[in-house]
């Protein structure tokens, strides 16, 4: 029988440049796929963030022109969460009913500007009123809306979404 013996190469010499472009290469994918990832990941939670503020508004407009006057609060619980407060009072005069809304994490970032400052969201919130009439803004944290359109910007990491209401229609868009 043959015995099998590895034979040492003395010219050998390391790896190619085929071979160093390839490994380049498989690398640079795996981590521009996995900084995609993660980019994507954290961007979520501001797109999840923006979108449920912007359903809890709407739906505080189309409950104000109903039978009940509504009022909605939107600020930073003692955690830092971003949450809505929405106060509900019939015309009957029965107590008022207070249902809130957990709409983001503290992670995410949330400006406010009503058209003539902007500043991050607080504890003490920002109060929305519409009109029952016409679900125009009708109050803005308790005085006139004026003409300039008050909007929020939602961010974290590189993503970041506007939600901008327009005073006179009480229109909410979420835009980028």
């Amino acid at each position: 029988m043959r015995e099998l013996r590895w034979q040492h190469k003395t010219d050998n010499k390391g790896m190619s440049l085929v071979e160093i472009i390839v490994v380049i290469a498989i690398l640079s994918l795996f981590i521009g796929s996995v900084s995609y990832s993660i980019n994507w990941a954290s961007g979520k939670a501001a797109e999840e963030c923006a979108q449920k503020l912007a359903y809890n508004l709407k739906q505080a407009r189309t409950m104000a022109m109903g039978k009940n006057s509504t009022t909605i609060t939107v600020k930073k619980d003692e955690a830092g969460n971003i949450i809505t407060e929405m106060k509900l009072v019939t015309d009957t005069g029965d107590a008022a009913t207070t249902t809130s809304t957990k709409v983001g994490n503290r992670s995410v970032s949330v400006r406010f500007d009503d058209g003539s400052s902007e500043s991050e969201l607080g504890t003490g919130g920002v109060v929305f009123v519409f009109d029952r009439a016409s679900g125009a803004l009708k109050t803005l944290n308790g005085a006139e809306a004026n003409t300039a359109s008050p909007k929020f910007t939602v961010s974290k990491g590189s993503t970041r979404r506007t939600i901008e209401i327009v005073p006179i229609t009480g229109r909410i868009s979420v835009g980028k």
